[in-house]
């Protein structure tokens, strides 16, 4: 990469050396991306560059990843600066070193804000240049920030978990990591009515994508009684190319289904291809080719596809997008048209169009003439409403039939905020007609310890046709590092005060020497977000467990 001081100016070697004067900022680049600005020092790293002395606590570090999640902080910033570097490095493997030579060139008159948040980085870093580095896992930015660093931190994480919802409903999971700290397996026991045992596993590739996760579930007798695999294969520079999935009972597939696409220097993927193979026989029985065209943002401005639902080489159906973006590359408007048997009638219409509503209103107005008469047939219209924050504050649906609009639904979203972004409330109200009586109601709230920790959860529910309201509480406690050590979620189905129905869920973590995939991956990755510690389906938790 380049550097210049006020004296001084050139390329970093193999070795990261630069040059300086006492005194003097050094300011680092890579074509016409500034990477940051930072007094000389001898050794300069990427938390240098953002500005953030290095969370050393496994306390400070859950504390920045939870912030992380929700807006743009110096962690989000470092992990930026990482996520270019791996992106731009000339063999995709930083276990070996960066290497950007030839980049800048790439790069000349480009630049790109290293204080946007995680996924916006991500999605202006895919339009940066060709030939780069894509999906790259968040938790391995942050990793290669600490070991570029010489830096580890500590962390406490769940070997097992186990919950107990009665006499009938008990349940061990017993999770086990790779060397690295990224989840390896999960083994749940079931004790009464259900399924003896459960397995899933994860797998990854060199950069920490995953690329495969299996589950299996077994009886008490040992005999499979279901079986799930998912699998993902990417392309020298992580595009992802293909996915294949299978769903099996007591030993026998009874459903495949694969997506194919070859990606261009963008990662963009102008074919793409689906099968299904609907009774698992190993023969195709669906097949849906889409072809995408993108403008030069890499937007998705028109799209065109065919389904052959006997997979005969005769498309059934027919259907087309043609989409146009603003300057900031936000949807406008989106046209869809459908041929639902492929004889060159469009036998759907519908319009999507977005518009601003004064200074922090967005409305998103959707509209289908089902007959392709002319005549609007269903229209829904939402309005999202943000605070000088950007945080949205509500939400109004209003759905109407016919011509003359008539309201067949309405519904109103509200949520409240702390000074951090963390959500403190939500109340739903849902009615026939515009202001009319709700015939379905919800509200939750939320309460957050001075470390960020979820630890309690109420909702709300209640419709008008006779059901009677229902109360939902979820508590959770942590140890002295931040990691959970108890989860419970009460039922009130009456909404009396009495819980009627409670689980409870006991963490026994273990401790990592150096924790820092194995913490990242529970808050970011994929593996962690679909753990099983994720108790109930109300407030399940802050993400990081």
């Amino acid at each position: 990469m380049n550097y210049q001081t006020p004296t001084q100016s050139g390329a970093t070697d193999a070795n990261g050396t630069f040059s300086y004067l006492p005194g003097e900022t050094v300011t680092f680049s890579i074509g016409g991306v500034q990477l940051g600005a930072v007094p000389g020092t001898a050794k300069i790293s990427l938390f240098t560059l953002a500005g953030l002395t290095p969370p050393a606590s496994e306390v400070a570090l859950r504390r920045e990843l939870e912030r992380s999640q929700r807006r743009a902080t110096p962690l989000v910033r470092v992990m930026n600066l990482a996520r270019l570097l791996i992106a731009l490095d000339t063999d995709s493997n930083p276990d070996n070193g960066i290497d950007v030579n030839g980049r800048a060139a790439d790069l000349a008159g480009k630049q790109i804000d290293l204080g946007l948040g995680l996924l916006a980085f991500a999605n202006e870093l895919d339009r940066l240049a060709p030939n780069i580095t894509r999906n790259i896992p968040t938790p391995r930015t942050l990793t290669f920030a600490y070991q570029a660093s010489g830096l580890t931190v500590a962390s406490h994480n769940p070997v097992r978990y186990e919950v107990n919802s009665g006499l009938l409903a008990q349940r061990s999971t017993t999770i086990s990591y790779q060397a690295n700290g990224a989840r390896a397996t999960e083994v749940s026991a079931s004790a009464g009515i259900g399924f003896s045992t459960s397995t899933s596993t994860y797998s990854y590739d060199a950069l920490g994508r995953t690329t495969g996760i299996s589950s299996e579930s077994r009886l008490s007798s040992g005999e499979s009684s279901s079986a799930f695999s998912y699998t993902i294969a990417f392309d020298s520079r992580g595009n992802r190319v293909s996915t294949a999935s299978e769903q099996q009972l007591f030993g026998s597939p009874y459903y495949r289904s694969s997506t194919s696409s070859t990606a261009d220097a963008y990662g963009h993927a102008p074919e793409s291809t689906s099968t299904v193979d609907s009774d698992g026989d190993g023969t195709d029985n669906v097949r849906q080719v889409t072809r995408t065209t993108f403008d030069a943002r890499g937007n998705p401005v028109a799209s065109s596809g065919t389904i052959d639902l006997d997979n005969d080489g005769v498309a059934d159906q027919r259907y087309s997008f043609t989409d146009t973006f603003d300057a900031n590359d936000r949807l406008q408007t989106e046209i869809y048209d459908s041929d639902d048997d492929a004889d060159g009638v469009i036998d759907l219409h519908a319009v999507t169009n977005v518009a601003n509503d004064g200074p922090r209103a967005v409305v998103r107005t959707v509209t289908q003439d089902e007959d392709v008469d002319g005549v609007i047939d269903d229209r829904s219209t939402t309005r999202y409403v943000y605070d000088v924050a950007g945080r949205n504050t509500s939400v109004t649906i209003v759905d109407t039939r016919g011509p003359d609009d008539t309201v067949y639904g309405f519904a109103v979203f509200t949520m409240t905020y702390d000074s951090d972004n963390r959500l403190l409330s939500q109340t739903r109200t849902q009615a026939v007609e515009v202001g009319g009586i709700p015939y379905s109601t919800s509200t939750s709230t939320s309460v957050y310890d001075a470390r960020g920790n979820l630890v309690h959860l109420v909702a709300e529910t209640s419709d008008a046709f006779g059901g009677a309201p229902r109360r939902v509480l979820v508590d959770h406690e942590y140890g002295e590092h931040g990691e959970r050590t108890m989860s419970r979620v009460g039922n009130d189905f009456e909404a009396d005060g009495t819980v009627d129905f409670e689980s409870t869920t006991q963490f026994t973590n273990q401790e990592f020497s150096d924790g820092v995939l194995a913490l990242a991956q529970r808050y970011f990755d994929l593996a962690g977000a679909i753990s099983l510690d994720y108790v109930g389906s109300v407030g399940a938790g802050d993400g990081g467990g």
